[in-house]
This record gives structure tokens, sequence and C-alpha cells, in this order.
């Protein structure tokens, strides 16, 4: 679950992706299932625990990682989360 409003924006932006790309690649390289959702001014689903990581999920995700939304929907993101565990 990644936060993208503009509180994350600056350092903190650079390090979240920083560890989103290191997360992910040891995710794959161990063959764990893993979800992605954004959060700001809405909810964005990334990837599913039943998609597969791929380079269309890549370009998705690292077009989408830019911190500028003035909204946080925090709650639902984590609603959403809880959702995708429950179904998985």
């Amino acid at each position: 679950v990644l936060d993208l409003s503009l509180s994350m924006s600056g350092h903190l932006e650079n390090s979240m992706v920083e560890a989103v790309v290191l997360l992910i690649a040891s995710l794959v390289r161990c063959n764990i299932a893993f979800s992605v959702l954004t959060f700001g001014e809405q909810v964005t689903v990334i990837k599913s625990e039943q998609d597969e990581w791929d380079a269309v999920a890549m370009a998705l995700l690292l077009s989408t990682l830019k911190c500028q939304q003035y909204a946080s929907c925090d709650a639902d993101a984590l609603e959403w989360a809880l959702q995708l565990s429950r179904s998985s």
C-alpha cells in the first residue's frame, strides 16, 4: 500500500521508490505472491495477488509513483488491502 499524497514528496518519495523496487524484486525472487495498491486522491489496484508481475504491471507502477496528489484516502486504501487479503 503506497501513499502518493503530497506529504510523501521529496526525500520520502525517493526512499519509497527505492524500497518498493527492492521489496518487489525480493518477493519475485522468492516466488511470493503480492498485491500493490496506491492511494492519494483515490485508491488504485496496480496488481492483485492473482496477477503476474510483468512488464505491464511494472510500467503501470512506475508511471504512478509520483507524490503529487492533494488528498489522502488512507482509510479507503487499508480497506481495499484487507478485502484483497481476504479474497486470496
